[in-house]
């Protein structure tokens, strides 16, 4: 019961909404689809598995496992953010659905004065300064959480060595 509810704390329909929020304003000028939101709002808390500055949330053993319980939430997030026009939904003919931050997002995350959240803030933007510096690093923190979920697997199979 006890980790159920520390991976609610970070990772409620609300949270997990103004993290995409706070991503989606830092990277303006691109829009996003939800895999690249997914691998985002996993790493912004994670950023020193990125190579960035120290992480936000703690990180144990079981990390990793936090990117596929986010995924499932984002949609929720961005729903409830899209019915108050902070963030905006749309279709893009080679991608498919994207995301962006709507136009009162900057003001909004303005307002978001709270430690935590301008730390989510400046690390949206050092993911968004990675992305412009290097083109293939998404592509990289993919190629992470799937090794990481490779490694996972191999461990977690049944007669795996401890």
């Amino acid at each position: 019961m006890k980790s159920s509810t520390q991976a609610d704390l970070f990772n409620g329909v609300l949270e997990t909404g103004m993290r995409a929020l706070v991503i989606l304003n830092a990277f303006r000028s691109i829009d996003l689809d939800r895999d690249e939101l997914g691998l985002l709002d996993y790493f912004v808390v994670h950023t020193s598995q990125a190579g960035g500055p120290s992480d936000i949330h703690p990180t144990g053993p079981s990390s990793f496992s936090e990117y596929h319980i986010r995924r499932r939430r984002i949609d929720d997030g961005i729903q409830l953010l899209q019915r108050i026009r902070l963030i905006e939904v749309v279709a893009d003919h080679e991608r498919g659905i994207v995301f962006r931050a709507g136009d009162d997002a900057p003001a909004f995350v303005d307002l978001l004065r709270t430690t935590y959240n301008r730390e989510l803030v400046k690390r949206s933007e050092w993911l968004r300064e990675q992305c412009a510096e290097n083109s293939s690093f998404l592509k990289g923190l993919r190629c992470l959480i799937e090794r990481w979920s490779i490694e996972f697997q191999e461990r977690e199979a049944p007669g795996a060595s401890e």
